[in-house]
């Protein structure tokens, strides 16, 4: 099976949350890294995005801000969104998936995601009454997957085209009847 890149999993109670999630995503191909503090998690993210290698991001609300600071809030503001917050333009320019897991209440989740002005940024909370990533449905793991796979496959691409020295002029990118990416260029006569 093709390596695929990274998926950076931020969640300080991974095996009772989503253990069966992570094992999935190694399934797929991804190489999956996981973080359980804020200190953590912002240096790994950090360190992905440089190398480019990263596909998504699945992001708990709450967890420690390290393993000597337990407390889960910076600036009264939940450790997730505070690191969302630090990789916003970096997450937005790369066009990274970002899943939000949580296990707070509604009310709770509505007033941080609407603090975040999150434009043209990915992010889908998929920790409701009916579904989570503890028990995901087959429909909610194909349209994860999905999302991280186009993003690998644009990623790819971009590389492609990137380290190819011929003259590129045109960078339509088509999706066949299958959902895989290809891209038609043109090379100068």
């Amino acid at each position: 099976m093709e390596k695929k890149g990274t998926i950076l999993i931020v969640e300080d109670l991974l095996e009772e949350k989503i253990g069966r999630f992570k094992q999935i995503l190694e399934i797929e191909g991804f190489k999956v890294k996981v973080s359980e503090t804020y200190r953590d998690a912002k240096n790994e993210l950090d360190r992905l995005i440089r190398a480019n290698d990263l596909d998504g991001i699945i992001l708990d609300f709450s967890f420690p801000i390290d393993d000597n600071d337990k407390s889960t809030v910076i600036n009264e503001i939940p450790c997730g969104v505070q690191l969302f917050k630090d990789f916003k333009f970096n997450i937005s320019l790369k066009g990274i998936p970002v899943i939000i897991n949580t296990t707070g209440e509604e009310e709770y989740k509505q007033k941080y995601l609407q603090s975040i002005d999150y434009t043209n940024i990915p992010i889908y909370d998929v920790n409701n009454a009916a579904t989570s990533l503890t028990q995901p449905t087959p429909e909610m793991i194909k349209q994860i997957l999905q999302l991280f796979n186009d993003r690998y496959e644009k990623r790819k691409l971009e590389s492609t085209i990137k380290g190819d020295n011929s003259l590129v002029t045109g960078r339509s990118v088509i999706r066949d009847k299958d959902g895989n990416l290809h891209y038609a260029r043109y090379d100068g006569d």
